[in-house]
């Protein structure tokens, strides 16, 4: 099973996966004559802030842990956690032409949404068209500035490409790598994306959102049709805590089993 290599971007994933096997290490130390049914494998990890439902429109910054809350339940075209160039990610390959303004996404097969739909390649474009035209939020900026994306084009039922304004040699970085793939299905009725907080989000990531109280916590399930394999945390419990004596409090009471904050040193 390939799973995320930890990064940058991923390092809820890590934590997770470093969770998970201290869980089934314990489990078989414990183990009698009868084999016990498999545990759930359950991370607790406390955030400072609310991110509202964890859209690309609506997150507010007060977690301390975005774009890795973000990371959890969207993917991008490409992923780049270490090294220079990008891998493959929900594409396959990428070309560009000559003279660096146009790109070829060669789109993988197989990939779901969360509520079971295909990814298309028309999730694809109508994704960067959208960012594109609402021309807010950081990701916007990626397509519609720097970048400029002049166009975009469906060239077969799993090719997208997109030609710049000028010469874009790192568009495989940004926003190839960046840009988190929405749900056309969704987001085309979703006429004001920044008051869109109502709806659990949908994509096509690890995690899937099942649960959210406004500052209070958050709750994930595995995504069991992930493409890259199924995590090996089976869910994720986040609650809220805003004080940071609070927190540690909680950490070291054994309440949470990490937190998104630095850890202060021992006197």
């Amino acid at each position: 099973m390939t799973f995320p290599r930890p990064g940058p971007r991923r390092r809820l994933l890590a934590a997770a996966a470093i969770l998970a096997g201290s869980i089934a290490s314990g489990a078989a130390a414990s183990a009698q004559t009868t084999t016990p049914a498999p545990q759930k494998k359950v991370l607790r990890f406390a955030l400072s802030g609310d991110e509202n439902n964890l859209t690309p429109y609506t997150t507010t910054n007060r977690s301390g842990k975005t774009q890795d809350l973000l990371n959890l339940v969207y993917d991008t075209l490409l992923y780049s956690p270490f090294q220079e160039k990008p891998e493959p990610w929900l594409a396959t390959s990428v070309e560009h032409s000559a003279d660096n303004k146009t790109w070829t996404f060669k789109l993988r097969s197989g990939v779901t949404w969360t509520d079971g739909k295909p990814l298309t390649v028309d999730d694809v474009k109508f994704t960067f068209d959208y960012f594109f035209k609402t021309q807010q939020g950081r990701y916007s900026h990626h397509v519609n500035d720097r970048p400029y994306v002049a166009s975009s084009t469906i060239v077969d039922p799993q090719t997208v490409s997109f030609t710049c304004r000028e010469a874009c040699p790192t568009f495989d970085i940004d926003p190839g790598a960046d840009l988190p793939i929405l749900p056309k299905h969704i987001w085309e009725n979703v006429t004001e994306p920044a008051k869109f907080t109502a709806d659990l989000p949908v994509g096509t990531g690890p995690f899937k959102m099942v649960e959210h109280k406004a500052d209070q916590s958050y709750r994930f399930v595995a995504n069991e049709s992930y493409f890259k394999g199924k995590p090996l945390v089976d869910e994720i419990q986040m609650p809220i805590i805003k004080e940071t004596a609070s927190m540690f409090l909680a950490l070291s009471t054994g309440q949470v089993d990490a937190v998104a904050r630095v850890v202060p040193r021992r006197a």
